[in-house]
């Protein structure tokens, strides 16, 4: 396997070798899994290792599909939810949410989102739904279910949503998102240079503790930190990490730190793949570097304590930065795994 790093004056950047996690096929069809706290991290990781399906609650899945035209109450395929944005907000901390292939937007203003405030509820993308023949067959490439940023369009002007998904403090780690694409949130809010709306253009994780698995997470930019993901620190956190596997960040930018992803907090990161993503600036603060292309990790910001991130099997490729660090800037307190 290739490891290596390249370093050029003014713009940094980081290749080395991936160990995947699976198959290709596993991490294409995806998987559900339920249980509890710290199990959960286990079953998933397993489940989407091994590409079986642990037992979910039948009685609660529900239905998304935005060419449904029956009831529109989630119970069936028939009967689904038009809108993705009308499940979330409907969720019990049981619900398993099954997303059909298409695109799904989260409203009609710069601060609309895909809030996920309910603990223990788990979203799958990546279904035929309607249009297939078997509407439960699943495949996250052929069947590519896309969380859009983009909530008014009238060419040339294109208005796109500050964060695309937004997980709140009350999720922890039986809190899944799986198998969808997030893209095009612009987290550009005008004022204040800190204002939490100039970060986390596709994700912002408001010091939550949720699983993202097998999402591809591309095209976000952030006038601040964290184009694709930003996950706010918690200086009182003492549960379980945040889980990122399998995910690939692409083409995202900040201007300030972390294009793919900044992290606050505890978080583990494993077998995913920063490529192509981007930090333009250079010294928006005096005499503080700016950086970290695919990532940046940043003790201390909001009082953040235990920031401690560990990286497992992850690939960063032609990731860039105007300073320091084009796939991610090296510092205390974090873990490699390297394969």
């Amino acid at each position: 396997m290739r490891h290596e790093l390249r370093n050029r004056l003014g713009v940094s950047e980081n290749p080395i070798g991936r160990c995947p996690i699976g198959s290709e096929s596993d991490r294409n069809r995806g998987v559900e899994a339920r249980s509890g706290p710290w199990v959960a991290r286990f079953a998933v990781v397993l489940a989407l290792v091994l590409g079986f399906s642990p037992m979910t609650r039948a009685d609660d899945i529900r239905y998304v599909d935005s060419t449904a035209s029956g009831d529109n109450d989630g119970s069936s395929w028939t009967n689904a939810f038009t809108s993705l944005g009308t499940a979330i907000d409907a969720a019990g901390s049981t619900w398993v949410i099954r997303v059909a292939q298409g695109s799904y937007g989260p409203g009609a203003a710069q601060s609309s989102t895909f809030l996920i405030d309910t603990d223990g509820v788990e979203i799958y993308g990546g279904y035929g739904g309607l249009q297939e023949q078997d509407p439960d067959e699943r495949d996250i490439v052929d069947f590519e279910t896309i969380l859009t940023g983009v909530v008014a369009s009238n060419p040339p002007s294109i208005t796109r949503a500050w964060h695309v998904v937004k997980f709140t403090s009350n999720v922890g780690t039986t809190t899944i998102l799986d198998g969808v694409t997030i893209i095009g949130g612009d987290a550009n809010r005008e004022g204040e240079q800190y204002a939490a709306d100039r970060n986390g253009g596709g994700i912002w994780v408001e010091k939550g503790e949720p699983v993202v698995s097998y999402c591809t997470i591309k095209n976000n930019e952030a006038d601040n930190w964290g184009g694709g993901v930003y996950m706010q620190g918690d200086s009182n956190a003492a549960g379980d990490d945040a889980v990122f596997i399998g995910c690939t960040f692409d083409n995202n930018t900040a201007v300030a730190h972390g294009g793919g992803m900044l992290t606050e907090a505890r978080i583990d990161i494993t077998d995913c793949v920063f490529k192509n993503n981007d930090c333009t600036a250079i010294n928006v603060l005096e005499n503080y570097y700016d950086g970290g292309g695919g990532l940046w990790i940043a003790p201390g910001h909001n009082g953040a304590g235990d920031y401690s991130v560990l990286l497992t099997g992850c690939n960063f490729l032609d990731n860039t930065a105007a300073q320091v660090g084009g796939g991610w800037p090296w510092r205390r307190r974090q873990d490699r795994r390297p394969c």
